[in-house]
């Protein structure tokens, strides 16, 4: 839990043409290489497969939440969690039936994307905190004596369990046991 923690700042435009000019790399690669937290949003959320740019800031993410993700942006997430569809969907407050009739390329309403956007986020700060997506997703699955024995899994259904993890992750990388 080192380098990567503090790299979170937006790449500069130079550094985002690179990020975006490779072809779709293992979600390692960019932990390691490319990660500031936005771009692990980025690339979490499917990268390239978003057919849209790398938002320049987090109102960009704002936007991109507000037009609605593509419902293969929360299948990227689903896969980067290790989580089926199903329990996606249960995490977004969607039916199972209605993201299942959904075309890849169809939009998501702007709650659920937003949603999304919000998990990415946390996921990708979870990234950059333990550099290891399966540290990360056994991480998120155990009990957590700082949220009373909670799975944090679980707490990434609401805005204020988004935001009790984000400050979990941030007493990690402070190095204070959680």
């Amino acid at each position: 839990m080192g380098k990567m923690s503090r790299m979170k700042e937006y790449p500069s435009e130079v550094e985002q043409n690179k990020i975006v000019s490779i072809v779709e790399e293992p979600l390692e690669v960019y932990i390691t290489h490319y990660a500031s937290e936005p771009v692990l949003t980025w690339r979490v959320l499917g990268g390239k497969m978003l057919n849209e740019p790398l938002p320049k800031s987090m109102l960009g993410f704002f936007d991109l939440g507000k037009k609605g993700l593509p419902k293969s942006a929360v299948m990227s997430l689903a896969s980067t969690l290790n989580l089926p569809l199903t329990q996606m969907a249960d995490m977004l407050n969607i039916s199972y039936k209605t993201l299942g009739c959904k075309k890849n390329s169809e939009l998501m309403d702007s709650w659920v994307s937003s949603h999304a956007v919000e998990i990415a986020s946390v996921v990708a700060r979870g990234l950059s905190v333990f550099e290891d997506p399966n540290k990360l997703n056994r991480w998120l699955r155990k009990p957590n004596r700082a949220l009373g024995g909670k799975i944090p899994m679980d707490l990434l259904q609401s805005p204020v369990g988004i935001r009790l993890i984000i400050q979990i992750l941030g007493r990690i990388e402070e190095g204070v046991y959680s």
